[in-house]
């Protein structure tokens, strides 16, 4: 009998813990959120060192490998701007889920995953998606991303002669050394939306551009319509930076990227300014396509 009551116990314990696990699962019961965040802790683990910039230089969690070889299968697609470009947005993406993405940075390649190496930030970014979603629409069988983003820039810190412009020249010429330059990916705008006009905009866009085009690198720059952050009321778009954005997508060598405005709204960012996952989903799929479109006419 005694046996009997001890086994029912076991039984019923068994029973209450399996059902318990699954409304854990299923219904988010405590302790889910304490499992996902001892999941995200584990899963971020990894030794971060960043550079003066803010740029991520290293990271313990990535894993170098052989560079791939250029040959017009393989993309070349290299992100500059201010934090939406670089590695503050939401979902971290695994090397798991990049299959045939990688990542150059310093003469060096890696399996691509967020953080990306080249640029400020510790956490998420859209830019290796767009790539994944080039090779799945066969533009490219894989995609090299040189990421060079740093988070609340203006423009006029990437114009000709000043520090992120230096930075950039010195990436692209390293770059340079290994693979030729297919698409690039300017997202940058936050940061001019009250103080500069538009025609300044576009005076120090083209100063970077005119530094680009000399250092022999003739790939198109996908231009992002970027300009809103923060909650809503304290910005108005159309304003003059989309405005100059919009403009500048009528030069030679410019294509309009992604309107994330309009496709990213508040809603879709996480703290009103940075991506949330769905956000990066969005804006992803609309680059991927417009680059598709590009270089299907370019055939």
């Amino acid at each position: 009998m005694k046996n009997f009551f001890y086994a029912s116990l076991l039984l019923v314990s068994l029973i209450f813990t399996f059902g318990y696990g699954v409304g854990v699962g299923k219904y988010n019961w405590f302790p889910h959120d304490l499992i996902k965040q001892v999941k995200f802790l584990s899963s971020s683990s990894a030794a971060l060192e960043f550079d003066a910039l803010g740029r991520l230089v290293h990271s313990s969690g990535h894993t170098e490998v052989n560079c791939p070889e250029q040959n017009e299968r393989v993309g070349v697609l290299v992100a500059f701007g201010q934090s939406n470009s670089a590695n503050h947005a939401e979902y971290k993406f695994s090397s798991d889920e990049l299959n045939g993405v990688f990542n150059y940075f310093n003469g060096s390649c890696y399996l691509a995953q967020s953080p990306l190496l080249g640029a400020t930030g510790g956490d998420g970014e859209w830019i290796t998606l767009t790539s994944k979603k080039l090779i799945e629409e066969g533009v490219y069988d894989k995609v090299i991303v040189v990421s060079s983003g740093v988070a609340g820039t203006p423009i006029a810190r990437w114009s000709d002669e000043n520090d992120l412009h230096n930075m950039l020249m010195d990436v692209l010429e390293n770059l340079s050394n290994d693979y030729r330059v297919t698409d690039m990916i300017w997202h940058q705008g936050e940061s001019d939306r009250i103080y500069t006009h538009t025609e300044v905009y576009e005076t120090y866009f083209m100063s970077m551009m005119d530094s680009i085009r000399d250092a022999g690198i003739n790939a198109p720059i996908f231009m992002s319509v970027a300009s809103i952050c923060g909650e809503e009321g304290s910005w108005a778009y159309p304003n003059r930076v989309s405005n100059a954005q919009t403009r500048l997508v009528d030069v030679d060598g410019v294509e309009l990227g992604v309107n994330t405005d309009e496709l990213v709204p508040i809603q879709l960012r996480y703290d009103n300014c940075h991506f949330a996952k769905a956000g990066q989903e969005v804006a992803a799929s609309e680059l991927a396509q417009r680059i598709v479109k590009f270089h299907a006419t370019e055939q």
